[in-house]
């Protein structure tokens, strides 16, 4: 038997050796490797926790991502915000603007998104409903000025001052402001059928009028004269002449009339059988003006 015991291991109520943690083993030196990502600074101290190693997260726990609605939002409302500011194409821009505005506010309350796109969006929608609505404003106002000035200038349909208020009949002149100058030489009832500009005969579904006049141009400007302007009337019921039968000249339906130049007119109306014309109204380009009525009694 030996007399000394096998592994005897350590006296009761002695120190024991440290244990590694698991995975880990003392270096050379007997010192254990820092925590992870922790490393000793110029000192050879330790950082103290929580300061190695730190990714930024937002409040709901994760990183803050790619904003795509905000980036949609803000393309659509910068497009909008360009056509709001093209006269005549501001009201167009609404289309744009309303759907940009809609997707930012969609994209601001996004959990976990960037907001900078989507409130970039969201100002350029607002400013450009602003725009949109001055710039219509604008646009009405100018567009309202073109009007009337076309108005002035395709007019001369009114009586010249000197003959306003006057009554006009058979064989009278009738001067307009621009200088054009209406005489009416005849009319006749009863017709049944006349001969249109393809040279084929219309019966009337009632019966013809007939209304013939002169057209003197004595403006610098040339001048239009269409049947859709003329007008004839039955007690308070107005007929409006057959374009395919009435001619200016030789011209059916319209034609132009230049300055210093005349031509004789022939219009058809088409009226309830047994009915005469009680008069006839006259008139130039768009028929803009009050133009000239002459009685046929």
């Amino acid at each position: 038997m030996s007399q000394f015991p096998e592994n005897p291991g350590p006296p009761a109520g002695g120190p024991s050796e440290p244990v590694p943690p698991a995975g880990q083993y003392p270096s050379p030196g007997g010192m254990y490797p820092p925590p992870t990502g922790q490393y000793p600074g110029p000192g050879g101290s330790y950082p103290p926790p929580g300061q190695g190693g730190y990714v930024p997260v937002s409040p709901q726990g994760g990183p803050a991502g790619k904003n795509t609605l905000g980036l949609v939002a803000i393309i659509v409302a910068g497009v909008g915000f360009v056509a709001a500011c093209i006269p005549f194409v501001a009201y167009l821009s609404w289309f744009l603007l309303v759907p940009g505005l809609v997707l930012a506010i969609i994209a601001l309350v996004q959990k976990n998104k960037k907001k900078g796109l989507a409130i970039a969006a969201l100002i350029t929608s607002v400013l450009g409903i602003i725009m949109s609505i001055i710039i219509a404003i604008v646009s009405i106002v100018i567009l309202g000025a073109g009007v009337s000035s076309a108005i002035e200038d395709a007019g001369g349909s009114s009586l010249s001052q000197q003959e306003s208020g006057k009554e006009f009949s058979l064989g009278d002149t009738a001067t307009m402001s621009d200088g054009v100058a209406f005489t009416v030489t005849d009319t006749e009832c009863g017709i049944t059928s006349a001969t249109d500009m393809f040279d084929m005969e219309q019966p009337a579904q009632g019966e013809f009028c007939t209304v013939e006049f002169t057209v003197k141009n004595g403006s610098n400007d040339s001048v239009s004269l269409a049947t859709s302007v003329i007008a004839g009337m039955v007690g308070s019921t107005e007929y409006y002449p057959d374009g395919l039968i009435s001619t200016f000249g030789t011209d059916s339906m319209l034609t132009t009339l230049n300055p210093g130049l005349s031509v004789d007119s022939v219009m058809y109306f088409d009226v309830p059988a047994g009915s005469t014309l009680d008069s006839v109204r006259l008139n130039t380009n768009l028929g803009l003006g009050t133009g000239v009525t002459f009685s046929l009694k």
